[in-house]
């Protein structure tokens, strides 16, 4: 794309966005590729949303992005606030994105309670006077409700906003503006046509829990993923989390398929003999089973198998801690570690605790297509199941889920507890996963003459042959073990 000068107009402008990279994690994505050079962005959100921070964020990245620059461009951030620079930039100083080295040489804070008192022709010279001496790229406003106060109402502000979009779109500057109210609820037309994109900020409770979501409800001229993405905001500045469901439509449909004729060897010889050699590649298997069935166990073999083949493998666990894994497969003379060591096993535990199913799902998109992984084990679907089925999503997250995972070529194993101890009774019509997945297998105990047994049923894969023979099995300490026919009990 050819570089266009700061005199260029701004119908040209309109009709051909440079996109900036905010340098945010997961902003980007949902906006496209960043914010529109030359463009008005609104900031929307309720107090505590995190809007200053962000607006800061943006301020130090795009310093960031000018460093190798030949001809640097300046970011000017002003305040409306009669807060002090000195106490502006203690706040801002905890974040890791805060670079001291860059205020006053490529980030400047100014102030526009002066100029805002003397009306909003003033304001306005004053802001696009600025932006032609500093050679500024990037603008930010913050607190559009103490401009509204400070000139006199709704009607002037929207006003002076038109004056300054005009001016600085024209000077090649992107401005952005804060503005404290909740999206949602009705804030005043006139402010927002006026922009050309719309930043959305809410906080939701989600049971007794608050959850942070962003949404892009206006980005002319932008595709950008539509509906709630979730946010936090820790020491290093803002993440978003984008939606999965959102990310799977704009992939669209898979191009990869099951291969049936290709198995995955579980691990667990008998087992495998079962499915007719193991799982079919690409397929989901889910597995179902009672408490201490040995579920977790079946899954370390599997990762261990795809290990000793070469085939990186990915567990999420929502019980036990990495060691508690690495201590139960060396009792069982599972080399999990060395599958660790060589780079070829990666372990994650999540507390179920008020999960995030956007963060999990960025956690499995990081990792798989960091070390390229072909298998992967979720030890708990019932958790993600739980914390979707909250949000009223769990069905659609599911299908976007198998649909990422076909996408990236992977075969997946997901285990799930199965409430009844023994018993035939047998109902997985609550699981989102159950549904899609080609392959199940139930491990359950099985009362006789005052003993449990365990046992071993497949009872389901698509399109493929397998044996339907319910066997038992026994887990010694070298690990799950399927009793021969002629032995079994």
């Amino acid at each position: 794309m050819s570089k266009r000068s700061n005199a260029e107009p701004i119908t040209e402008l309109a009709s051909s966005w440079e996109m900036i990279p905010t340098g945010i994690p997961g902003l980007d994505e949902i906006t496209a590729g960043g914010i529109p050079k030359g463009a008005f962005i609104m900031l929307v959100g309720e107090p505590g949303s995190g809007k200053t921070v962000l607006a800061q964020q943006l301020c130090f990245n795009q310093a960031a992005q000018q460093v190798d620059k030949k001809d640097k461009r300046k970011t000017l951030y002003f305040s409306t606030l009669s807060e002090t620079h000195e106490k502006l930039i203690a706040h801002i100083s905890r974040f890791d994105f805060y670079n001291g080295a860059v205020i006053s040489d490529m980030v400047e804070l100014l102030s526009l309670q002066d100029p805002l008192v003397q009306g909003i022709e003033h304001t306005a010279e004053v802001v696009a006077t600025t932006v032609r001496q500093r050679k500024a790229e990037l603008v930010v406003i913050d607190g559009m409700r103490s401009i509204a106060a400070l000139v006199g109402g709704v009607a002037k502000t929207a006003l002076l906003l038109a004056q300054l979009s005009a001016q600085l779109s024209f000077l090649g500057c992107t401005l952005i503006v804060t503005l404290e109210a909740d999206y949602g609820q009705s804030i005043g037309g006139e402010l927002l046509t006026t922009c050309d994109g719309i930043i959305a900020l809410y906080r939701r409770r989600v049971g007794v829990h608050s959850v942070k979501y962003i949404e892009v409800p206006k980005m002319r001229g932008v595709a950008q993923l539509e509906g709630l993405h979730s946010y936090e905001i820790t020491n290093e500045g803002w993440r978003v989390y984008p939606r999965l469901e959102a990310l799977s439509i704009r992939s669209g449909q898979p191009d990869t398929q099951v291969e049936p004729d290709k198995r995955l060897a579980i691990g667990a010889p008998e087992i495998d003999k079962l499915m007719r050699g193991g799982v079919p590649k690409g397929s989901m298997t889910m597995l179902a089973g009672s408490p201490s069935t040995g579920k977790t166990l079946l899954s370390l073999h599997y990762l261990n198998e795809g290990a000793q083949k070469g085939q990186p493998g990915l567990m999420l666990n929502f019980g036990e801690t990495r060691q508690q894994l690495i201590d139960r497969a060396t009792h069982f003379h599972l080399p999990l570690a060395q599958g660790i060591a060589d780079g070829l096993i990666h372990l994650h535990n999540i507390m179920p605790v008020e999960l995030e199913p956007n963060k999990i799902a960025q956690l499995l998109r990081d990792e798989i297509e960091q070390h390229k992984i072909q298998r992967l084990v979720i030890d708990g679907i019932d958790e993600i199941e739980r914390a979707t089925h909250n949000e009223q999503r769990s069905a659609d997250y599911v299908a976007a889920l198998v649909a990422y995972l076909r996408w990236q070529g992977v075969t997946a194993l997901f285990s799930k507890s199965v409430p009844k101890i023994t018993g035939t009774e047998f109902d997985l019509g609550d699981s989102a996963m159950a549904l899609v997945a080609e392959n199940l297998l139930l491990m359950r105990y099985n009362e006789l003459n005052r003993h449990l047994y365990r046992s071993v049923l497949v009872l389901k894969m698509r399109d493929s042959e397998y044996d339907q023979t319910i066997r038992e099995f026994e887990i010694t300490d070298a690990g799950i073990e399927v009793l021969p026919l002629v032995k079994a009990k």
